[in-house]
């Protein structure tokens, strides 16, 4: 768990978590001093709130004293909004933290690697970058990211800040081998019938010593039907990035907890609500040389249909 440290306090929240109209967030707080605090009550406060609970117990872990709360409420309007937020009385004085704030410590984001991405590829000079399904289908062009290199975006389909349009399973028709010193596959691997073929292909254009950075997800709900194909953990990644198709991994995250919770309630799953997927799944890796490996199979023997625009 993330902190946010307020008025010489520690917060650290387990969850900040809607469904439908249900809201709960779960915490800890204890006193940066070490001394024991007090709390009298822990309250959700904004406007729409028709039912509200919250416990409270006390922990002591040795010389450290402190507080876990949970808090549930109903908005029947689903009103809910980041600038709500949860009014703790804690030893005589009311602190309030935004759902804003709080979610902005739970998210674990790996932007870690996207800035060490874009860190490396504008700090390289001149040097050109392949951007893999990078039109603006969401009303952004990442490519607009990288003012200082030459950009290329590949699309399955012909739209804005598109320069070529191929399918990235058979990039190499239209793109030079060695072309490329870095590339980028933001939210498409998902959509790749064959994502082993697309990564032997990044092999063939990119560079010796080039970096690669995908990001994809590895919990989401099922979007683009019939062009969904895979979810993808950290762990996935050893299967794709290797010395057999050329690649090392530099560094891998996940981020944005889900939790997984079925439509139809049963006694077997009982407590799904336990377990956690991440909604982003990413890694980065570098080119250490010539795959030797080959996937004679055309994605339009697969799938016999267009990818939608």
């Amino acid at each position: 768990m993330k902190a946010i440290s307020l008025n010489g306090y520690t917060f650290y929240f387990e969850c900040a978590s809607k469904f439908h109209s249900f809201l709960i967030i779960k915490g800890l707080v204890h006193s940066q001093s070490g001394a024991a605090v007090s709390i009298a009550s822990v309250e959700l406060k904004g406007d729409g709130i028709q039912f509200q609970k919250s416990a409270i117990r006390a922990e002591e872990n040795g010389n450290n004293f402190a507080y876990k709360f949970e808090l549930e409420a109903i908005s029947l309007s689903n009103g809910y909004h980041a600038d709500m937020g949860v009014e703790i009385a804690i030893d005589g004085v009311k602190l309030f933290i935004s759902i804003r704030d709080i979610t902005a410590v739970l998210q674990h984001l790996d932007k870690d690697l996207g800035q060490q991405f874009l860190q490396h590829v504008n700090e390289a000079g001149k040097i050109k970058l392949l951007d893999i399904g990078g039109r603006a289908r969401s009303g952004v062009l990442r490519a607009d990211d990288f003012s200082t290199v030459e950009t290329t975006v590949i699309d399955i389909v012909s739209d804005t800040g598109v320069d070529i349009v191929v399918d990235a399973h058979n990039m190499s028709s239209k793109l030079n081998k060695d072309e490329f010193d870095a590339c980028m596959c933001i939210s498409v691997f998902e959509h790749l019938i064959m994502p082993w073929k697309v990564v032997l292909e990044v092999n063939k254009v990119m560079k010796t010593g080039g970096v690669f950075l995908v990001a994809t997800h590895q919990t989401v709900g099922l979007h683009d039907m019939p062009w969904d194909y895979y979810r993808f953990s950290d762990s996935a990644w050893d299967g794709l990035f290797n010395k057999f198709t050329g690649f090392e991994i530099v560094g891998r995250a996940m981020s944005g907890l889900n939790y997984i919770t079925p439509f139809a309630w049963s006694a077997d799953k009982n407590f799904a609500e336990r377990a956690c997927g991440y909604e982003s799944s990413t890694v980065l890796v570098r080119k250490t040389g010539d795959s030797k490996l080959q996937w004679p199979v055309i994605a339009s023997d697969l799938v016999d249909d267009n990818y939608p625009e």
